[in-house]
């Protein structure tokens, strides 16, 4: 049996409230599974735009898998472009529009998706 003097270093003297979680925000908007998804969002949306403006392959080549990403309507995967849209609160195909028609995507994106990157 271990005494209290051993369990002693082990045990904290003061717990704060960001140590009870772990230091993630719980406000729903900004942690979790939604926050991943709106860093998915948001790196599809660089990689477009980077492809745009450069004339390296590999930027093209992710410009690419990103517009086809978004143009995809399948929901079979969790990551979709349909289905973070769903899950995010947006339309899924004035998002669309409004993302794959942009000279400067990042502007449109909705200012909740562009705070939560920050």
């Amino acid at each position: 049996m271990t005494s209290d003097l051993e369990m002693a270093p082990c045990e904290p003297s003061v717990v704060v409230r960001a140590q009870m979680f772990g230091g993630a925000r719980r406000d729903g908007d900004t942690s979790g599974p939604r926050a991943l998804m709106l860093a998915v969002l948001e790196d599809a949306v660089r990689c477009i735009e980077e492809g745009r403006w450069r004339s390296h392959f590999r930027a093209r080549r992710l410009a690419a898998e990103a517009e086809a990403w978004m143009r995809c309507e399948r929901r079979e995967w969790p990551f979709s472009f349909v289905n973070i849209c769903e899950v995010l609160g947006f339309d899924v195909d004035a998002m669309r529009a409004h993302l794959l028609t942009s000279p400067r995507m990042h502007q449109l994106l909705p200012a909740s998706v562009r705070a939560a990157g920050t």
